[in-house]
């Protein structure tokens, strides 16, 4: 009978210490609600941080024997798996009057059920050997290739087997929007 109390006792304890921190995570839940989602369509050019306007181009699939033709020795791969990569070209602009950097490496490839994958350095670096960070004088246009990898394990099955007709996304998240540009 004293076990019993002291469990009750103990439940009671734990309830009164969880209250205060489930009301808080309430209160921050609701003063800072997900961030909106912006869909960008194909082709379409949308603001990116302060003076850049960023636009797809076009979005490349390739499989296991693209890639190693492409990037040889500079990738490595774990056995037993199957690979594919994304090459999306994009072009940004500084729109404003001043030579600004811009940072690639805070676009991510994603799908609706696929999230948050950062680019391949190794791919990326062969294709735009002038590394992850650019100045961009004003009124200047860059285009760039972004290069990601991805492993059968990512996905299931059956997405896996028809990555051709998957929707990806490249996206930037930042708060309060995350804006998915469409690759096609």
């Amino acid at each position: 009978m004293k076990q019993k109390k002291k469990g009750y006792l103990y439940g009671i304890v734990v309830l009164v210490l969880l209250i205060p921190s489930i009301w808080k995570i309430y209160q921050v839940n609701a003063a800072f609600p997900p961030a909106e989602k912006v869909y960008v369509e194909f082709g379409e050019t949308y603001p990116m941080e302060e003076d850049f306007l960023v636009q797809v181009q076009s979005a490349e699939l390739l499989d296991l024997q693209q890639l190693e033709e492409r990037y040889g020795e500079y990738i490595s791969w774990a056995e037993g798996h199957d690979y594919k990569g994304i090459i999306v070209k994009i072009k940004i602009k500084n729109i404003g009057k001043e030579t600004k950097k811009f940072e690639m490496y805070k676009f991510y490839i994603e799908t609706d059920s696929y999230y948050d994958n950062g680019m391949d350095r190794d791919m990326y670096l062969l294709e735009n050997p002038d590394g992850f960070v650019m100045n961009i004088k004003g009124g200047e246009e860059k285009e760039v290739s972004l290069a990601y990898s991805m492993w059968d394990n990512h996905f299931s099955k059956k997405n896996w087997e028809n990555i051709n007709q998957v929707e990806f996304y490249l996206v930037n998240e930042r708060y309060p929007k995350k804006v998915y540009w469409k690759t096609r």
